[in-house]
């Protein structure tokens, strides 16, 4: 998914970007093929023409506003070519209402517009669980309330609104709850690129896991005197293998002392063992 959103950027990269005049002249088509109905069949395709160029001349202005919410979605199941598609929806809806006469430029009213479309896309999109935008709302608002000196104040005074406000509240404070889950379909890694998903990493309840590879070998090694489990452990049971002659520096005894408890012990091993691999 980086390599599409490369592509993308690339191609529209290759676009001009709209002048000062070219905007305004934009616009006003735009306004008069949105505004009335009964125009000319010209003047409409014009209009259709003018939309597509106000959008494609300002599709940069959505990446570099989307990009201010690229560690909000880091780590969750949002991409971030997602998240610039539902800018350029914002984008799109602020071509259709931009009124040129008002005598300020298209990015600065475009702005909200797009900001508004990416922040509703992370919070319908953010959870695992769909969680209502009045509930989110609520969600910041109590956490402005406490950042501020009287927020405890105010928190309570929220909470003593009568019994629905309560529960809207309590709700609310668990969306810090609800932001920690995670879907099981969602990709390794937190992006879609066909990979494994996090529900194909977990193993059945009748499959062997890795610890269960050493747990069986524990009723034989019971069988081993205490010095022949230390010598099998030190050779077996470490991470990095011990050398004989580190073995008998840390046990105090001889290296071929060593070395002759080692075959002795997996002698007993392998005369324990193989009735149980080798079923008569």
């Amino acid at each position: 998914m980086a390599d599409c959103l490369s592509d993308y950027l690339q191609a529209i990269g290759g676009i001009p970007l709209l002048r000062e005049e070219e905007e305004l002249e934009l616009g006003r088509m735009i306004r008069e093929w949105r505004d009335f109905e009964n125009i000319a069949s010209v003047k409409q395709r014009r209009g259709r023409r003018a939309f597509v160029r106000m959008v494609n001349g300002n599709l940069r202005l959505v990446v570099s506003v989307v990009k201010q919410y690229r560690f909000r979605i880091k780590g969750n199941s949002i991409d971030m070519m997602d998240l610039v598609q539902a800018g350029n929806v914002g984008l799109m809806r602020a071509v259709e209402k931009f009124d040129p006469t008002r005598g300020y430029r298209f990015s600065t009213y475009g702005y909200w517009w797009i900001k508004q479309s990416a922040i509703r896309f992370i919070q319908d999109n953010d959870c695992a669980i769909k969680v209502p935008r009045s509930l989110v709302a609520l969600k910041s608002k109590l956490d402005r309330l406490k950042n501020m000196e009287s927020g405890c104040k105010n928190v309570d005074r929220l909470e003593g609104e009568g019994a629905l406000q309560i529960r809207k509240v309590e709700r609310a404070r668990l969306l810090s709850f609800y932001n920690k889950m995670i879907s099981l379909d969602q990709c390794i890694g937190g992006i879609d690129t066909g990979e494994l998903t996090l529900k194909d990493s977990i193993p059945g309840c009748c499959e062997n896991q890795v610890r269960d590879d050493y747990l069986w070998i524990q009723q034989y090694l019971r069988l081993l005197s205490p010095e022949e489990q230390e010598v099998i452990s030190y050779r077996f049971y470490v991470e990095k293998r011990m050398a004989f002659v580190d073995i008998a520096k840390s046990t105090g005894k001889t290296k071929h002392h060593i070395q002759s408890v080692e075959r002795r012990a997996l002698k007993k091993l392998r005369r324990a063992i193989e009735p149980a691999l080798h079923p008569a």
